[in-house]
């Protein structure tokens, strides 16, 4: 969502301010809602936030296929009332987390296609079985969290969507997420506290406590409360020391918990609302793998899957939508950033019935001039 975009960066820039929050999350809302209008292969993307609040051009094009009037009152007004220097100023911040993602071309290959090959609500309704790699080391520590994130927050949204049906049709999900730490803007805690009534149940993993209170100064404690099963392998004399706590003082020591071997932990389960004592527990090593499963995976998986340099023949392919756009127009041909999309927009008649106070936003944001940005008395 619109949203967990906007979080999921939030977590991942130390340096953040509100004018910075609230200009990314306009454009990011107005993307999102301008996609409502457009086909699924000519849909926006977040690259597009670029050329969004740079190119008043292609603002006009986006907020053509708006109607909030929420969104139309903040271009309209709030942002055409800053002048030349003060917009600049206030975008700079803007631009530099997007074109990070727009630099990369890891990042263009998966952030720069207008259209996802899986469908997370389908996946969850059927009771599918959804892989999903995030490697840092494969795509990088920033792109790897904004995807991470962004599936975790649609499976929320998914399974909160029953939540006025029946307990009998609901359909549970169990999610399993590795390195839990390392995806800033989920919001594990709600999630936890409140999904489990609608059937969802989660595997979180993480190397270390301290690395939970990156993400929230209460996001340890609220974990350790609803945790129903707990599997506690060798970890660092502070975090054993918290962890004795949780297994029992009676029954494990910090000693026991440094010194575990490889493969093996302390487990402690809860049977309906009964909590088990602690106990020791050696895990199945991995397996050999299997060839023969290997190759049934990967022709299972390459249905979903893009070439690498999809991402950017489709930012190269709307750049070229674009500039046959304007042409046509008579309007210069500056390319934009890497990602935008060249779509034209509705005709004039579409906007039949919209508000007197919609309507004047719109005539604003046509009043824009492409020099200085401002609007024309």
């Amino acid at each position: 969502t619109a949203d967990s975009v906007v979080r999921v960066m939030h977590g991942l820039w130390e340096q953040w301010g509100p004018r910075m929050q609230s200009i990314l999350e306009h454009a990011v809302k107005s993307l999102h809602e301008a996609n409502e209008q457009v086909e699924a292969d000519k849909q926006y993307t977040i690259l597009d936030g670029l050329p969004l609040v740079a190119d008043s051009r292609f603002r006009r094009e986006v907020l053509a296929r708006v109607n909030d009037p929420y969104l139309l009152r903040f271009w309209a007004r709030d942002f055409l009332s800053w002048n030349r220097e003060r917009r600049g100023e206030a975008i700079a911040p803007v631009q530099t987390r997007l074109a990070y993602y727009a630099s990369s071309k890891k990042a263009r290959a998966i952030l720069g296609q207008s259209r996802s090959t899986i469908d997370i609500r389908r996946t969850i309704l059927d009771g599918g079985i959804l892989f999903v790699s995030t490697a840092q080391g494969s795509v990088g520590r920033d792109v790897s969290a904004l995807v991470g994130a962004s599936l975790l927050n649609l499976v929320d949204s998914v399974i909160r969507e029953q939540e006025n049906l029946p307990l009998a049709q609901r359909r549970g999900a169990l999610v399993v997420v590795d390195e839990m730490q390392s995806m800033p803007g989920v919001d594990y805690e709600a999630m936890l506290s409140e999904l489990g009534k609608y059937g969802a149940s989660f595997v979180l993993a993480t190397q270390s406590l301290a690395k939970l209170e990156d993400l929230s100064r209460t996001m340890r404690d609220t974990l350790l409360a609803n945790v129903g099963c707990l599997a506690v392998f060798q970890v660092a004399g502070s975090d054993a020391r918290q962890m004795v706590w949780e297994l029992g003082r009676d029954r494990v020591s910090e000693e026991d918990i440094v010194s575990l071997d490889v493969h093996h932990c302390y487990f402690r389960a809860t049977v309906g609302v009964e909590r088990m004592p602690a106990f020791s527990m050696a895990v199945l090593k991995p397996e050999p793998g299997d060839p023969a499963v290997a190759e049934r995976i990967r022709a299972a998986a390459s249905a979903y899957l893009r070439p690498n340099d999809a991402g950017d023949a489709e930012g190269r392919r709307q750049v070229g939508e674009y500039r046959k756009l304007l042409a046509e127009r008579g309007q210069d041909a500056d390319t934009p950033a890497p990602g935008q999309n060249g779509v034209s927009a509705p005709d004039g008649d579409s906007h039949s019935g919209e508000s007197n106070e919609v309507r004047e936003y719109r005539r604003l944001l046509a009043a824009m001039q492409d020099d200085e940005g401002e609007v024309q008395e």
